[in-house]
């Protein structure tokens, strides 16, 4: 299928394509597919299901024009990667092959394999798109398949589903699941073949039990290339929207699993305020002195308001990993409950009620968040607890370069009902030197920052405060 020593990437995002490049590569209707991929994945209803995962999910099939003679074509084949890129390859000869991954972005369709040719055309990022990599492991698992296309007869689709990261899997899969369940009803009543590779939110069971006909079966993400075989396609339906009835789901969820204090799940009429503690990257050099001056200060002005510090979670499914040998997550919440442990010893002598979630089940931390009137986190996964779940008002600080970005809006547009949150201002930051290297680690931003003025931090936090709750001081 491949010659193993030449593969030619041509990088073709839109904003490096070059038309004359892309009509030499000896495939006469390569540009209008991708012209016609475009138009699809451009409409704003990709955002909540592509239209070939719902094709696939729906009407059993994948259909594109091929790029050699311009005629409809079907997927035949599929090649499921462990990052969960999937390779669908077109007709009886599968000659070319569609690439879908960047999961963030919906899984859209971002590359183009043509096998006689040996080239692939990269139509996404260069960071987040389709590599070389990709296309070798595809070929290397494809080529031990035990095929004879000429017996395949109406592939089988598989949905995939599942991220060890609870704010990929309600934003890039739950929502999208969610609403495919919305429009078309009947969808929950067919037998549906799904496979979980992680459940950080809760059993899919569970939070899709109006699905009865689903067969559900799990696999760890490191296992599921195994599962490649013939007459099977694979499908991620995703999107990039958490949806208010996906978030039902989960808060239905969690209403009949946690059992916490009824303390803990009440309301304070004083005020509580949450605030999040990050040990990996992307966070604060001087993180106890803030977070401990900034609990005096809402302290002072709110007497007897209750103080979260919200750590490190443990997914829902924390056991089966534990299972499989990795306790890395029971290392991130302990080093997040050791910085939660000195602030509290901090505030030992104030009257306020003070909670730690780090080390406890995200299901915990999500019924205290609904409770909290107003929350001061840092950007990325640890906001989206609380600010994706709720519509509580709050602060978020960043280094740099995230903070001049201006996300606050795009942070509050991934969500039904999203508030967008107020970023505490670039000039209070101060930046370490980054030790990102190659594109992807750059693209991520993670480099830690200081807080130059905590009593400047500390004011601004308490002014937005009193501009978006109706806390009585």
């Amino acid at each position: 299928m491949m010659n193993s020593d030449a593969l030619r990437v041509i990088q073709a995002a839109p904003s490096r394509r070059n038309p004359h490049e892309i009509a030499a590569l000896g495939a006469p209707y390569l540009a209008h597919l991708i012209d016609d991929l475009e138009e699809k994945q451009a409409k704003h209803r990709e955002c909540i299901g592509r239209w070939y995962q719902r094709d696939l999910l729906r009407k059993g099939r994948f259909v594109v024009r091929s790029v050699w003679d311009n005629e409809p074509v079907q997927a035949t084949q599929s090649v499921l990667l462990e990052d969960k890129t999937i390779a669908y390859g077109f007709g009886s000869a599968l000659s070319f092959w569609l690439f879908a991954g960047s999961l963030g972005e919906g899984a859209p369709i971002q590359g183009i394999y043509l096998p006689q040719r040996a080239i692939l055309v990269n139509l996404g990022d260069e960071a987040w798109g389709v590599n070389e990599g990709h296309v070798r492991k595809a070929m290397t698992i494809f080529n031990g398949l035990p095929l004879d296309m000429d017996r395949i007869s109406g592939p089988t689709p598989y949905l995939v589903t599942g991220d060890a990261s609870f704010a990929h899997h309600i934003w890039n899969q739950l929502g999208a699941l969610d609403r495919l369940i919305t429009d078309e009803p009947e969808f929950a009543l067919e037998t549906t073949n799904v496979v979980v590779v992680q459940e950080p939110l809760g059993p899919l069971a569970e939070l899709f039990d109006d699905c009865p006909n689903w067969e559900i079966r799990y696999v760890h993400s490191s296992q599921i290339q195994q599962l490649n075989c013939r007459d099977t396609l694979f499908v991620q339906l995703a999107g990039m929207l958490v949806t208010e009835g996906a978030k039902a789901r989960v808060f239905r969820y969690v209403e009949r699993t946690v059992d916490l204090p009824e303390a803990a799940v009440r309301r304070n009429p004083v005020g509580r305020f949450w605030l999040s503690i990050r040990t990996r990257n992307r966070t604060i050099t001087n993180q106890v002195q803030f977070l401990t001056e900034l609990a005096h200060s809402l302290i002072d002005e709110y007497p007897g308001c209750d103080i979260v510090l919200d750590g490190h979670s443990l997914s829902e499914d924390d056991y089966r990993l534990v299972e499989l040998g990795d306790s890395s997550n029971h290392a991130i919440a302990a080093a997040d409950a050791d910085v939660a442990a000195k602030v509290t010893n901090r505030l030992v002598h104030r009257n306020s009620k003070i909670y730690q979630t780090a080390g406890r089940p995200l299901s915990e931390a999500l019924a205290l968040a609904r409770t909290c009137d107003f929350y001061v986190c840092h950007h990325g996964t640890v906001q989206h607890k609380i600010g994706w779940f709720t519509c509580v008002p709050g602060v978020v600080h960043a280094n740099t370069r995230v903070a001049q970005s201006k996300p606050a809006l795009s942070v509050a547009a991934q969500t039904e009902g999203g508030q967008p949150p107020s970023y505490l201002p670039a000039e209070l930051i101060e930046d370490e030197a980054s030790n990102a290297h190659g594109a992807l680690a750059d693209a991520l931003r993670h480099e830690n920052y200081t807080i130059v003025s905590v009593d400047e931090a500390c004011r601004f936090v308490l002014s937005e405060v009193k501009a978006t709750t109706a806390l009585k001081t």
